[in-house]
């Protein structure tokens, strides 16, 4: 039974239309979530759909080294690792919610394949750029403006630094099309998801390829980090740490 609210107080504001969900989650910061508006069990249906054309090439994926560690409606957590690189390492872990799907595109987030717990740009290594002092480094992650004619662009390659977007207190995020993130971004308001739904972009195959594309693919092996002391007259070097190096002829052209 609904409470009659006192005589004089304020009526309730009406609930959010889909409209108005629409345009909540066109706006960024990226991390906000739209509230639930399309009919969950029509959600859960593509879901489902999706979900099955995954585990019918599920050895495929394998063999690629996606494989799915969580599975929880309406979210998949996949761990991708590199079986081509010695030892064979789990690079990262990508969470890809389907929340109003496909009135929205799915959302891809970084996170430890191990815990879920989502990744902040501060856990990512500094990313170098010429002239940029290195504390400030970490504050340019995130869709840069391409400046200069696009025939100045070709060549450059999407490196596994790259393809992970977010500053130091944000989620990390996937920006290509088809993600829910990349269509929210204000650099890609010429892009809209409308012009790519129901074209295969946005669909768990799709995504699932350009991860391995431009994560795990290109990678080729190990760079050494030392930490060299001096100690009167002796040279001292430490392995710090490794990094996983980048065979940059396998890098995606964009």
């Amino acid at each position: 039974m609904n409470a009659t609210p006192p005589e004089g107080a304020p009526a309730p504001p009406p609930p959010p239309s889909a409209r108005d969900a629409v345009a909540e989650a066109d706006t960024w910061p990226h991390w906000r979530r739209p509230g639930t508006y399309v009919d969950p069990e029509i959600t859960r249906a593509k879901f489902d759909r999706e979900l099955a054309l995954f585990r019918e090439s599920k050895d495929h994926y394998r063999r690629d080294g996606v494989v799915l560690v969580r599975e929880a409606f309406p979210t998949l957590t996949f761990a991708f690792a590199a079986p081509h690189v010695p030892h064979r390492p789990v690079v990262f872990g990508a969470e890809i919610d389907f929340d109003n799907y496909d009135a929205l595109p799915p959302s891809v987030r970084f996170v430890d394949p191990f815990s879920g717990e989502p990744l902040l740009g501060r856990d990512l290594p500094p990313r170098p750029l010429p002239g940029i002092p290195q504390p400030d480094v970490r504050r340019l992650w995130g869709c840069q403006r391409a400046e200069g004619p696009q025939s100045d662009l070709r060549g450059v390659g999407v490196t596994l630094n790259s393809m992970f977007q977010g500053q130091d207190d944000e989620p990390i995020f996937f920006c290509v099309p088809g993600t829910r993130e990349y269509h929210q971004h204000p650099f890609h308001t010429g892009d809209s998801w409308f012009l790519h739904r129901g074209q295969g972009v946005g669909t768990l195959q799709h995504l699932l390829e350009q991860l391995t594309v431009h994560g795990t693919a290109p990678l080729r092996h190990y760079n050494p980090e030392f930490r060299v002391n001096v100690v009167g007259t002796t040279l001292q070097a430490h392995l710090v740490g490794l990094r996983l190096g980048v065979d940059p002829t396998a890098l995606p052209v964009q």
